[in-house]
C-alpha cells in the first residue's frame, strides 16, 4: 500500500475511526505512506510482520523503517511495470521478516518462489 494519507477502501473514512476492523488476517504488507502521518491503521485482531514507514506502526511482529522499493515515486500503468517499481532491494528490512501463511501461493508477484520465511511484501528477492 502506497499512498500520502492511507485510508480504508472508501476514501474519506479514516482507517483509525474503524478502530477494530475485524477478524481477518493482515500479514506480511508494507503501508508507505509517501507523506508523513500519525495516524494508525486498523488492520484487525490478527496484524503482525508488517512493515510500516512514515507512520505509526500497529500489530504485532512489524518493522519500522524504508522498505527500500526499486522506485516508490513510481506511478503509471502496466502490471509488470508496477512490479518492477515496487520490488524491494537486497538490503531491504522487509527480507525474512514475514510469516508463513496457510495457503499462500507458492509465487511472487513477479513470480519468484516464496521461501519458508518470506519478506514483506509482494516481492520475495532471489
Amino acid at each position: 500500500f502506497v499512498t500520502a494519507h492511507p485510508l480504508t477502501g472508501q476514501e474519506t473514512i479514516p482507517l483509525e475511526v474503524l478502530g477494530n476492523a475485524g477478524s481477518f488476517q493482515f500479514a506480511n504488507n508494507i503501508v508507505y505512506a509517501t507523506s508523513t502521518s500519525t495516524t494508525r491503521i486498523a488492520c484487525g485482531d490478527h496484524c503482525s510482520n508488517n512493515l510500516f514507514y512514515d507512520m505509526p506502526p500497529r500489530g504485532t511482529d512489524f518493522v519500522v523503517d524504508d522498505p527500500r522499493f526499486a522506485n516508490a515515486s513510481w506511478r503509471g500503468s502496466g502490471r509488470d511495470e508496477a512490479g518492477e517499481a515496487f520490488r524491494i532491494q537486497p538490503d531491504s528490512p522487509a527480507i525474512g521478516e514475514g510469516r508463513a501463511l496457510e495457503g499462500a501461493p507458492s509465487t511472487d508477484y513477479l513470480g519468484n518462489d516464496v521461501p519458508a520465511t518470506p519478506a514483506i511484501g509482494m516481492h520475495q528477492p532471489r
